[in-house]
Formats: C-alpha cells, sequence, structure tokens
C-alpha cells in the first residue's frame, strides 16, 4: 500500500425513502371538525424567516383533533432558495389536521446574509379547504399557544384566531391578519409588513443559537395565557423595536430577491413597529437614524472561531449531498436495488436526484456567500479557510459534472444559482481545477488536534485535482499530485471512526448505515487513482468495482469506458422541477 499522510472523509449510503410526498391546507373557521380524510394533490408552500435555503427539511405530521400526533408523517425538502416546497403525489390523510415542522438554513434579513447555523419553524393548519401553507415566524410562535387552548376545549378555528390576535398584541400591533399560513413576506400587503416586523424585532442583534433559544423561551411564556410575562422577554422586545431599522431591511430583501431572478416590492413595515417601546404604535414612533454596525456584512464572520463554525454549515450539507450521490451510483452500479429504495434514476422527478442536486447546490451557494465576506474581511489570515472552502465548492462541481454533464456554475459573481445558464461540463471541471490549485498553497492547519485531520486538507485537496486531472486527461499532472501525496508519509486513516459522534464539523464522518462506515478518500482508492494514473489498467476496472470504496466507483469506470449502461444513462436526468425552475437549462439526452 502505498504511503499516504492522513485521513479523509467517511460517508454511507443511507436507506432513502421514495414516499416522502405530503400535502396540506387550512381551513373552516365556523365551528370544530372532527377528523375527517382528506385527499390533497399538487400541495406547495413556502418557508420563511427570510427564505430558507434549498434542501431545507420539511416534515408534516397527521394530527388527532386535540392535536396530538397520529404517527402519520411525510417528509420533503425545499427546492429553491426562496423556500419553496412542493408535493406533486396525491395522498389521503385521516385528519385536517396537520403539523409543519421544517429546518434548515435562512437568509437573515436583519444581517444581510445567510445564517450561519440552521433554525426550525413549525405551523399548525386545518387543510379541509386548502393546497398550500406557508410556515413562518407568526405560524412558529402561535403554535404552542393554539395547541394549549385546543387541549383546554376551545376548537381549532377559534384557538387560532385567538392565538393570532393575542400575538400581534405582544408587538402592540392592534390590526388583525390573514391565517398566518397565507402569508409571506414578499407580498408586499398588511400580512407581510407585520411578519416582516416581528421576524426583524425578534431577531435583532442575535446569534441563529440565540434566536432558537429566544423564540423557545417566548413560545413557552405565550402558550401559557396569550401574553408575555418574563421581564427578560419584554426587555428583549423593546430592544429589537428601538433598533431596528426597515427601510434598510426592505433594500437587502429587495437585493435578494433580485438575485434570485425576483423582482419584488416590500411595504414599509415601520408602522407596525413601536419604536419607542411606549406600549402604543402611533405617530410618535419614528425609526432611528443610526445603523448599528451589527447591521453591517463587514461585521459578519470577524472571528476565526465564527468562520470555522460557518464552514460546519458547508459540510452539513456535503454530508447530505454525499449520502444521496452514493445511493444514486450504487443504484446505477447495480450494487442495490433501486426499487427497493425507492430509487429510479429514468424518472426525472426521482426525489433522490432532485434532493442530490438541490443539496449540492446549497452547498455552492453558501460556499460563495462565505468567500464573498470573508474577502472583504482583514481581522485575521483568511487564507487557509478560503482554501478550504474553495476546495469544498471544486469537490461539489466535480460530482455535479461526473453525475449530470453540463450543469449551472454559479461562482458568487451573479448572486444567483436558479436562473444561472448550463456550462459545458468540461468548462465546469476546468474551473473546479482552476480555482482549487489556486488555493493549494495557502493551506494550513488551523483547527485544533482533535479535529483538523477531519477537514478537507491540502492532501485531500491533492486528490481531488487527480480526479478532476484524470476526468480532463491530464494524465501526467494526475501522477505528479498522487506521487507528491505518497512522498508525505504514513497512513493514518481514523479506521474506527464509531466514536466521531454527530458533529458536523467532522466533515462528512456524521452518516452512517447499519454500523458500517465508508470512506471518501481512503488508501485503497488512492492507490486505485495511482494505478490509473501510472496506466496500469488490466483489471483496474474490477478492481475498482470490488473495491472497499463506495466513493469514486462511478465516476472511475466512466473513465475507463467499463460502464455497463445505455450510452444516455451515463448522465441522469436533471431534476424536472428544476427545469420548471430554471429556464436556461436543458434536459440530458434520452430523459
Amino acid at each position: 500500500m502505498k504511503n499516504l499522510k492522513k485521513n479523509f472523509c467517511k460517508v454511507s449510503i443511507l436507506t432513502i425513502s421514495a414516499c416522502t410526498l405530503f400535502a396540506c391546507s387550512s381551513g373552516d373557521d365556523s365551528k370544530n371538525q372532527p377528523p375527517v380524510q382528506v385527499t390533497k394533490t399538487n400541495v406547495s408552500g413556502i418557508i420563511e424567516k427570510g427564505p430558507f435555503v434549498q434542501g431545507s427539511k420539511v416534515t408534516l405530521y397527521e394530527l388527532e383533533s386535540n392535536l396530538s400526533q397520529t404517527g402519520k408523517s411525510f417528509k420533503t425538502q425545499t427546492s429553491s432558495d426562496l423556500g419553496v416546497f412542493q408535493f406533486d403525489s396525491p395522498i389521503q390523510l385521516n385528519s385536517q389536521y396537520v403539523e409543519l415542522e421544517t429546518s434548515g438554513y435562512f437568509y437573515n434579513e436583519v444581517k444581510g446574509n445567510l445564517s450561519t447555523s440552521q433554525i426550525t419553524l413549525n405551523a399548525l393548519s386545518d387543510v379541509t379547504n386548502r393546497n398550500s401553507v406557508n410556515v413562518n415566524l407568526i405560524t412558529h410562535l402561535e403554535y404552542g399557544r393554539v395547541k394549549r387552548l385546543v387541549q383546554n376545549g376551545q376548537n381549532f378555528a377559534a384557538a387560532k384566531s385567538q392565538a393570532e390576535k393575542e400575538l400581534l398584541a405582544c408587538f402592540a400591533i392592534t390590526d388583525e391578519i390573514s391565517q398566518p399560513e397565507n402569508i409571506s413576506v414578499k407580498d408586499n400587503n398588511k400580512g407581510s409588513a407585520i411578519l416582516l416586523a416581528i421576524s426583524c424585532i425578534m431577531l435583532y442583534d442575535k446569534s441563529e443559537a440565540q434566536f432558537t433559544e429566544f423564540i423557545s423561551k417566548f413560545s413557552t411564556d405565550f402558550a401559557d395565557n396569550g401574553m408575555i410575562d418574563a421581564s427578560t422577554i419584554l426587555d428583549e422586545i423593546t430592544v429589537g423595536k428601538k433598533n431596528i431599522h426597515p427601510s434598510e431591511i426592505i433594500n437587502r430583501m429587495k437585493e435578494f430577491y433580485a438575485e434570485k431572478g425576483t423582482t419584488i416590492e416590500c411595504d414599509d413595515f415601520s408602522k407596525y413597529i413601536d419604536f419607542n417601546g411606549d406600549g402604543v404604535i402611533d405617530e410618535n414612533d419614528q425609526e432611528e437614524d443610526t445603523t448599528p454596525s451589527e447591521m453591517t456584512e463587514e461585521t459578519y464572520l470577524t472571528t476565526e472561531e465564527a468562520v470555522q463554525s460557518a464552514i460546519t454549515g458547508i459540510y452539513a450539507q456535503l454530508a447530505s449531498f454525499e449520502t444521496y450521490q452514493l445511493a444514486l451510483e450504487a443504484v446505477r452500479l447495480g450494487k442495490i436495488d433501486g426499487n427497493q429504495y425507492g430509487i429510479d434514476l429514468k424518472y426525472t422527478s426521482d426525489n433522490t436526484i432532485y434532493k442530490a442536486w438541490g443539496l449540492a447546490y446549497a452547498a455552492i451557494a453558501r460556499a460563495n456567500a462565505m468567500l464573498k465576506v470573508l474577502r472583504e474581511n482583514d481581522n485575521y489570515d483568511i487564507a487557509p479557510y478560503v482554501a478550504e472552502i474553495t476546495a469544498l465548492r471544486s469537490f461539489v462541481y466535480y460530482n455535479l459534472a461526473v453525475l449530470w454533464g453540463n450543469v449551472p456554475m454559479p461562482t458568487g459573481e451573479e448572486g444567483m444559482l436558479d436562473v444561472v445558464p448550463q456550462k459545458n461540463q468540461r468548462e465546469v471541471l476546468q474551473y473546479a481545477l482552476t480555482t482549487l490549485q489556486e488555493v493549494l498553497p495557502k493551506f494550513a492547519n488551523v483547527y485544533p488536534s482533535e479535529t483538523s485531520k477531519y477537514h478537507f486538507d491540502a492532501i485531500c485537496a491533492r486528490v481531488l485535482l487527480a480526479e478532476l486531472s484524470l476526468t480532463l486527461n491530464n494524465v501526467s499532472d494526475a501522477k505528479s499530485h498522487l506521487q507528491t501525496i505518497g512522498q508525505a508519509g504514513s497512513v493514518d486513516f481514523p479506521i474506527n471512526v464509531s466514536s466521531m459522534g454527530s458533529d458536523v464539523s467532522y466533515a462528512f464522518a456524521n452518516a452512517i448505515q447499519n454500523g458500517d462506515w465508508y470512506s471518501v478518500y481512503t488508501p485503497d482508492y488512492f492507490n486505485l487513482l495511482t494505478d490509473e494514473a501510472n496506466g496500469n489498467k488490466d483489471g483496474l476496472a474490477d478492481a475498482y468495482f470490488s473495491s472497499s470504496s463506495y466513493y469514486g466507483i462511478w465516476a472511475a469506470l466512466k473513465r475507463l469506458g467499463a460502464t455497463q449502461c445505455e450510452e444516455y444513462e451515463l448522465l441522469l436526468p436533471i431534476p424536472q422541477q428544476e427545469l420548471s425552475f430554471n429556464l436556461y437549462i436543458t434536459q440530458n439526452p434520452g430523459y
């Protein structure tokens, strides 16, 4: 076995469920309704704090009439960076009452950047007469109060109406709103203005972790009697009211949606903010002229601890992407039965294909956003972090090109991935290689020793450069990179990874199935790459196929011309959902 310096990343194929489509709606305000069967089709919705990014998780739970869960649930993910989710398959519910639980990264409208960690938002709805349910901060804050009122004997419609009025009163808002499941921040009406006002007040001057803690405390207090009694929570709300700057937030929202290819108008939500904190919204409430420094983009990721924490978000998305990628490749290779896992590689709306695509681009969007901010930061040496993030982005681009061929290639300059046109496969691969070569000298060990070996480092980068070079038929370059690695030292792989835990800073190492771990970059895989670069190809295809590694087999067999499939099957179909959303993309031949 040739020598390698250290580890790389671990990942596995998780069991994928094919049936993750569901439907939802909300409804009748007249009287309490006993559970009834409801069938829904083509249901959609939007998740917003700001908008949740593509790949955010959505779970629907069927509820009893007392709003306890029946045990029946459905799962899906958002399909764009605007928080959109949709379920096309008809499903039947035994109750019209549902709970939606959503989790993901989101656009922070107060700071004007993507969140550095995930949050969870909930919504309750009666789905009798609706085909869409939006999830937002109002649906989340009323959630516990509605459950308490229903469990105390009130009917669902009345409980919703009461909770919504009580919630607005907590912010000195006397207007009424439509059901919050109908509201989106981009609607440019009273409901969207009120939602933005409450969202910004609650989020002011908080990290995502602090925000999660704050809305949890608020919800618990509010659920009891429809009021906020804790002085600490009231003080936080007052601080938010006094320091929010609606005019600047509106400008940031318009810019964000413009980058996503959508033009919006935002109603001035300052008229729903009690700036002076006197409990009444009137002519005495005026927006302050100064903008706190913490609102500016320049103060984002100002410490190394902050950027290290933010990078874990990319790893989390990559871990999920790799799970779906390896499942897709295992089906194509015949290593697992697609029917058993609900995967149909000829079906353009296959859920696993759709999720792999979405998670890949969510990781790229996050990487681009971080790179943009880091390059304007002079508080510390950003070079090692720029190198790591760039390498992770190149890793995603390489695998996107292997799976789909010609794909969109957002670089961060456009600010928009959903409407970026396809680039030629070779151009995508060359961009991934060139940008990775540029940052290769900048890698440095900036992590604690116990976690550094789980991060994508210079050794990982050279393996990726070798993969890219082989795919581009630059065999001598691949050989040079692999020789450099082979001279670096002894093998030190974390073979026993069962004690790693689920910390996403451990790269892909948090994905596991049945207690077995599969490496991304292993000594075995390194040796096979080296044989390929050296031209030792006798029996190499069989060696790749029967190797202990799961990652890289499909790409290697394609390079060697040893795949056993129709020519069009060398590429996956581009998800139909993406084709519907992005008019600049054309489907791969054969689908």
